[in-house]
């Protein structure tokens, strides 16, 4: 395994505990100093120091605390940041973060649409098993003390819990700033978001909600929610969903929520041959559209294309898929088309072109990738292109 381009590819703390985990399957626990590309098997602390101007005063410091359970799997992990100003040696300002892990739950990859309305991480499961929760903390300089703080200035707060099969059921943000003098609350936003499922895995309920206490009274201000429920065919599809918005303008609890509007949506499919064929969509409070799917020989989806008319406009999307004899993508093309009046005639497109070349390791070793975007889509060809070789 590359460590190196491992670190260097993905996300910080989480592949830096993925590669530690990937080499701690036995053996005794020690503490390192190092690099972290060269991880010692059983670390339990990692630091390195960095000085970006070369005075031979460290600018920033690292140091990263593994915690094992008897079965030396890890279970939390802490990272210290410390940045120092005036290289005197004492840190100016620090942050924390903190994850714990449970390794015996092996959580779904669904965080990056679950959790987009609260920015709040893309991956909740790096190989170390299900991540239960993560805090952060973010401390300053006091210039009444003249050190760095005793209390944070700024912390976040993410709670997680699954099914035994590692299907997220809960998950809670909390975001909060302080005094950094005395630790006083001086604001807070909180959101939760809760999931039901049938036996199929299909999710049957979503609720969301986001308050605020915008005073630091510990009563939270205002709060938002939203309620959707979803049904589905034997296929596994969705049939129907629908969603309520509600708000309370003074946050003291659901006896004054008031319902911000209801929308229904609908989804109508057609099989052929047992393959989605198109999907007619109707909303209450939408625009009317159309999915239409197309196969390959092997059953594998060809085309992709969505239509939908909005007044005078008519807008459409296409999605194209390749694949060489191996069934692998070898070409995905995206096209985006707007017909201003509706009369057959597209004014404006948008159109991007991948192509892929596999090694024989089966993974991907080449890539290109072709772009337009113009007023004139008459004009054949495209007006951007890269081109990108992948080595293992």
């Amino acid at each position: 395994m590359n460590l190196t381009k491992r670190l260097r590819n993905l996300l910080g703390l989480c592949i830096l505990t993925a590669i530690i985990s990937a080499c701690s399957s036995g053996g005794s626990s020690h503490t390192a100093t190092g690099d972290a590309t060269t991880l010692p098997f059983g670390a339990e602390e990692i630091s390195s120091e960095v000085d970006y101007d070369g005075d031979g005063n460290w600018d920033a410091r690292t140091t990263y605390s593994f915690v094992y359970n008897d079965k030396l799997q890890m279970t939390e992990v802490t990272i210290l940041r410390e940045y120092d100003d005036n290289a005197d040696g004492i840190p100016d300002s620090s942050t924390v973060e903190t994850m714990t892990y449970d390794p015996d739950i092996t959580a779904e990859e669904t965080m990056s649409k679950s959790v987009a309305k609260d920015a709040g991480p893309s991956m909740y499961t790096d190989g170390l098993g299900a991540i239960i929760s993560r805090t952060y903390e973010r401390y300053i300089y006091d210039e009444t003390s003249g050190q760095i703080s005793a209390y944070p200035e700024y912390s976040r707060e993410y709670l997680y819990s699954y099914s035994a099969e590692g299907v997220l059921l809960n998950y809670s943000y909390t975001r909060s700033y302080f005094n950094i003098s005395d630790g006083t609350l001086q604001e807070k936003y909180a959101s939760v978001t809760t999931y039901t499922y049938d036996d199929n895995g299909n999710q049957l309920s979503y609720f969301y909600q986001y308050a605020e206490d915008s005073d630091g009274d510990s009563t939270f201000d205002s709060s938002n929610s939203e309620t959707c429920t979803s049904e589905y065919d034997s296929n596994g599809y969705m049939t129907s969903q629908t969603c309520t918005d509600m708000s309370d303008s003074d946050g003291d609890g659901p006896g004054e929520s008031v319902v911000d509007y209801t929308a229904t949506t609908t989804y109508t499919h057609t099989y052929t041959d047992g393959l989605l064929t198109r999907t007619d969509i109707e909303s209450t409070d939408g625009t009317p559209s159309t999915l239409e799917f197309t196969y390959t020989d092997s059953r594998l989806l060809a085309t992709k294309t969505r239509y939908y008319t909005s007044g005078s406009y008519t807008i459409y999307d296409y999605l194209t898929f390749g694949y060489d004899d191996s069934d692998r993508v070898n070409t995905l093309s995206y096209r985006y088309e707007e017909d201003y009046s509706s009369d057959a005639t597209i004014d404006y497109r948008s159109e991007t072109l991948y192509t892929f070349t596999y090694g024989e390791n089966g993974l991907v070793a080449e890539q290109t990738y072709d772009s337009r975007y113009d007023y004139s889509p008459d004009i054949i060809g495209y007006s951007g292109h890269s081109y990108y070789t992948y080595s293992y």
